[in-house]
């Protein structure tokens, strides 16, 4: 145990001292004292509030203003530093610490201990002053967003119904939030107090009696609660079940986007292997979305369904996935679903996993440059589809109404009248296109697949 409350050359304090907190690391501990003797030049005969430096021993009054002078009325009854010990956040009752000071209410200050300058932090975003006392201060831990609660009806929009309230401030923008108010907007019944932050300032811990902050709140007592500021500007949307959100876990992907099903589509970059989305719909109900993955030239397509009655988001099972190639040699691997895979350029492998897979082929074929290989064919579930701006001789068909090939166009074995255009050669799993259709011009490869596979017309489509 050491003694904090004691000036830099060990000079024990000649006032009474208060703990009030320290950051994060346990170097910077933040106190009020009474005493005159912690700092040189303490004459005003006030409560201060001192920063002290457990590694070098230098003590810091924090309650002045960024010129030096000193405060002229207690400070430090609430404080609160940020994780680096840099920004102290402190009420105060001086008038003196900031310019424009008249409201002649408690406030909330921010000091910068690296430059020395001092912010007020309650006022509205236009810089109006609280018409009310202002206290209990928390702050996230880069000291970008305050959180305290305060009297004053005047630092949002449209004012508040008179109770003490709980408000967030963004230090960086201004913006100012009520956060003691029900997902749909409703300002507390009663009053609120107690706000603490967590360190990206996302989260906020109040505590009220307010009975309708939240539904079957009938204990007419304090209860606590816990505020996702993320949510607040949904609020309206989230009381009318319109509003969903979700974390993908994405692993590697450079790029995500999600096709919402109403004509939007949010993309983002993911962080850490996950991408996290919200959307707000304009009705309720069960909605269809896509999920589109990007990895390098890679790319797979998932189905979601959205049920907003419970604000979740699964994969939706019975619609196929898509996975694309690029230009190179890729592999693209399905799962136990349906999936749609399209090699694109390039020698590529082609596995779909045990769900009905189709495979789709839309690029010119080359024997050395562009042909692909299907690992696990499956004559039972799975289909070809063959784009027929490049196997022009196999009919009419669009991807969505892909045409059935007809059954004379298909031989295995090797071409032998004027329409044998696809041909499997069973014995080496070669799947050619035979454009004269009766093996006089040379055949173009399309794909390797396994050998001895009793395929039929029936498992290819035109598109």
């Amino acid at each position: 145990m050491i003694l904090v409350s004691k000036a830099a050359d060990g000079t024990h304090a000649n006032g009474v001292s208060y703990g009030v907190n320290l950051s994060a690391d346990g170097r910077y501990v933040l106190f009020r004292s009474e005493a005159t003797n912690l700092v040189a030049g303490d004459t005003n005969d006030k409560t201060d509030l001192f920063r002290k430096d457990l590694e070098t021993g230098a003590i810091t009054r924090v309650s002045t203003a960024a010129n030096g002078a000193q405060a002229n009325a207690d400070s430090g009854a609430w404080g609160d530093i940020s994780a680096d010990g840099r920004y102290v956040l402190f009420s105060s009752d001086a008038d003196n610490l900031v310019a424009g000071d008249t409201n002649g209410k408690t406030d909330i200050f921010r000091k910068d201990l690296n430059t020395g300058e001092i912010i007020r932090v309650s006022t509205a975003v236009d810089g109006t002053q609280a018409n009310g006392e202002s206290v209990g201060i928390s702050v996230s831990a880069d000291g970008r967003y305050a959180v305290f609660e305060s009297q004053a009806t005047n630092l949002v929009a449209g004012g508040t119904n008179g109770k003490t309230h709980v408000f967030r401030k963004d230090l960086q923008t201004g913006e100012v939030t009520i956060l003691s108010m029900s997902a749909d907007g409703t300002q507390g019944s009663g009053n609120s107090f107690g706000a603490g932050i967590s360190s990206d300032g996302r989260y906020v811990v109040i505590s009220s009696n307010a009975g309708n902050l939240v539904s079957g709140d009938t204990n007419r007592d304090f209860d606590v609660f816990r505020v996702d500021t993320t949510l607040l500007p949904y609020g309206a949307a989230i009381a009318q079940g319109r509003f969903v959100e979700a974390k993908l876990g994405v692993g590697s992907a450079s790029k995500v986007s999600v096709a919402w099903g109403d004509g939007t589509t949010d993309t983002m970059t993911p962080s850490s292997g996950s991408a996290a989305f919200s959307h707000t719909y304009a009705t309720t109900g069960v909605k269809s979305a896509s999920v589109t993955v990007v990895q390098g030239a890679q790319s797979w397509i998932v189905p979601y369904k959205i049920d907003l009655s419970s604000a979740q988001m699964t994969r939706n099972t019975l619609l196929a996935d898509t996975l694309s190639g690029g230009t190179g040699k890729d592999t693209l691997k399905g799962d136990d679903y349906a999936n749609i895979l399209r090699g694109g350029l390039g020698n590529d492998t082609l596995t779909g996993g045990a769900g009905k897979d189709v495979f789709v082929f839309d690029t010119k074929p080359n024997k050395k440059a562009n042909l692909d290989k299907i690992t696990d064919f499956k004559v039972k579930d799975d289909s070809i589809w063959l784009d027929n701006a490049v196997f022009k001789k196999l009919g009419k068909g669009t991807e969505d109404k892909p045409g059935k090939l007809n059954k004379g166009f298909f031989t295995i074995g090797e071409a032998k009248d004027k329409n044998d255009y696809l041909v499997y050669n069973d014995k080496t799993g070669r799947l050619s296109y035979d454009a004269d259709g009766n093996g006089a011009g040379k055949a173009v490869e399309i794909a390797i697949l396994s050998k001895h596979l009793k395929l039929t017309a029936a498992d290819f489509f035109v598109i």
